[in-house]
């Protein structure tokens, strides 16, 4: 059987700091992100998916704002607009009668255009990001009984809990959900001991004590719960 890329990726990213998982999957959608601009942003069936996508959510929308994006995005773009401005223009107009009925009728219209508007189909990166999540997923859980694997895994700073979560629910077999938890449960300990530790220090009877590794936990435990 032959080991995955992710196998290697999770080992080279696990000692960075914050979750391993995030930061691959970032990567893994720049990567695409770039290739749609560099390589295939003149391709109709890409155009298509933008106009059933309504472009791409916010976060990754805003990867794509960089130096040298500028004509690709306005390619992009214009025929997400343009297919927001035909919605809107085959929405059925306001009935101009008075009253009560003009008042229900604007808004009938408003809520059909709301409704067209929404998106026919996922934000190409969220796709991008769901099936490498899910590929790293699998990878951890068919793997972690490896000595490697498990020794990086456990020497870092652990998977958010929403990776952690879709790792979980990859695993194949009791035993590995197992090693899964039991391994993450020490890196939260590890976390908790720190958070305790700075609430210590920072209490003023001991304020003449120096502060150390624990100095940003809490930094750390906003984004280890969160994600990055």
């Amino acid at each position: 059987m032959l080991t995955p890329f992710g196998y290697f990726d999770l080992i080279e990213t696990f000692p960075a700091d914050g979750c391993a998982m995030c930061r691959l999957t970032e990567r893994d959608v720049q990567r695409h992100l770039d290739s749609i601009i560099y390589e295939h942003v003149t391709d109709p069936l890409l155009h298509a998916k933008f106009r059933a996508s309504r472009g791409l959510c916010m976060a990754h929308g805003k990867m794509l704002i960089q130096p040298g994006n500028s004509l690709g995005v306005a390619t992009l773009y214009e025929a997400v607009v343009d297919e927001l401005t035909k919605i809107a223009q085959n929405i059925t107009s306001i009935s101009p009668t008075r009253g009560f009925s003009r008042l229900v009728s604007a808004k009938s219209s408003g809520n059909a255009l709301a409704d067209a508007l929404s998106p026919d189909q996922p934000c190409i990166g969220c796709e991008t990001q769901s099936a490498s999540e899910i590929r790293y997923a699998q990878t951890l859980a068919e793997h972690i009984t490896d000595p490697k694997l498990h020794t990086a895994y456990a020497e870092s700073r652990g998977f958010c809990l929403t990776h952690f979560r879709i790792t979980l629910n990859e695993a194949k077999n009791a035993a590995s959900a197992k090693r899964l938890i039991s391994t993450q449960t020490d890196i939260w300990g590890k976390l908790r001991a720190e958070l305790a530790e700075f609430r210590r220090k920072y209490d003023f009877q001991n304020v003449d004590e120096a502060i150390g590794a624990e100095g940003d936990s809490w930094k750390r435990a906003v984004l280890l719960v969160g994600g990055e």
